[in-house]
């Protein structure tokens, strides 16, 4: 599955807000459905990137994601 986010206009499309390095951030966002049946027992992993590279400026290289503890809610 696939979802997608931009965090400088979360709260407008027409303007940004800049993210703050080092300052704490909650997100939350819908995901492309997919249908996935896991055996028991096995792990699904999550990826995330900093950028959407047909669709978005790269980020310079070096750029870093720090991710703290968090959750995913599946159905």
């Amino acid at each position: 599955t696939r979802g997608w986010m931009d965090p400088q206009n979360v709260k407008s499309i027409e303007n940004s807000t800049a993210i703050q390095p080092g300052k704490d951030y909650t997100f939350t966002w819908d995901m492309q459905p997919d249908d996935y049946v896991f055996k028991a027992g096995h792990q699904i992993g999550v990826v995330l990137i900093a950028s959407d590279y047909d669709y978005t400026i790269r980020p310079k290289a070096g750029t870093k994601l720090t991710v703290k503890l968090s959750e995913v809610t599946l159905p």
